[in-house]
């Protein structure tokens, strides 16, 4: 998920930033969690890793939780599932390939851990929403950049999807495949960038998310923004459809300042020592073109 994507790399730090004059015993240790269920697959998105003190240097191979007792708990039924550490990818990940996330179930995680020498617990439950959405359609899967209609209107290029009862959100991440100076569409006309501006955060183009709340009905539209189609390429993009876990730290995780300059949290729903995020969401994914 790339919003999600997108990282939570914001959180192994303490609340802050920098240029601001923190209080080294503002720090305390937590448990991060970053996990998303997805339904009729199995576990293996539940990422464990640990906050740091703003302060200093971060040991980014001391990031990793590896002997975390990880859990999760069907709860209409109470059985429970032990995860394991996938040391072979480091990548902080705890994984179980006999558990199959279902639609409309609740399920509970319960992280304990160690972080310098504290004995930390965490929670959280998510109720994964119910069958029923998908992708029903896009208006072209070829188009060109602003394509006119015969009035010489700008054409929309929505997904129409069917919604899922209890979703509380749904998030569109698109990504351009090939991203690179000789296709990057220069004469856009919502921005006013010089190529060398341009270059220098060539990346920063190529991802793109909308999201969109209070959807009513059994059919949604979502309207893919042209000023977010940045190159001729083949654009892959992934529709999700989240629980309310999912909803609040998606609307919140960017927002830790306020106007007035006032720091704040994330909304994590997560109990006791712990911060991130633990949602689910059904996810579908299309593919389109935009030529020159």
């Amino acid at each position: 998920m790339l919003k999600y994507i997108y990282s939570l790399s914001i959180l192994v730090l303490a609340c802050g930033t920098p240029g601001y004059d923190i209080d080294k015993n503002a720090y305390e240790p937590k448990i991060v969690i970053e996990g998303i269920l997805i339904p009729n697959e199995s576990v293996h998105r539940i990422k464990i890793t640990r906050n740091f003190p703003i302060q200093g240097t971060i040991d980014k191979s001391l990031l990793a939780i590896k002997n975390a007792d990880v859990r999760i708990k069907d709860i209409a039924t109470g059985s429970t599932v032990i995860l394991t550490y996938d040391a072979g990818l480091n990548t902080f990940v705890f994984y179980d390939t006999a558990l199959s996330v279902a639609f409309n179930k609740s399920y509970r995680l319960e992280v304990n851990a160690t972080i310098d020498g504290t004995l930390l617990e965490a929670s959280s439950e998510t109720t994964v929403p119910t069958i029923g959405f998908k992708i029903d359609s896009l208006d072209r899967t070829i188009t060109k950049f602003r394509e006119l209609d015969a009035n010489r209107n700008i054409k929309p290029l929505d997904i129409h999807v069917k919604l899922s009862p209890n979703a509380q959100i749904y998030v569109v991440a698109q990504y351009a495949l090939t991203a690179d100076t000789s296709n990057f569409i220069y004469d856009n006309p919502y921005f006013n960038l010089s190529r060398t501006e341009i270059l220098k955060n060539l990346s920063s183009f190529q991802y793109q998310t909308w999201e969109f709340e209070n959807l009513k009905g059994s059919i949604g539209r979502l309207p893919l923004q042209w000023w977010g189609i940045n190159f001729y390429s083949e654009y892959r993009v992934n529709v999700y459809a989240g629980d309310k876990n999912y909803k609040d730290f998606f609307l919140t995780y960017e927002s830790v300042q306020d106007i007035d300059g006032t720091l704040s949290e994330p909304v994590f729903h997560i109990e006791g020592d712990g911060i991130g995020i633990f949602g689910s969401a059904i996810v579908d994914s299309l593919t389109y073109q935009v030529v020159r």
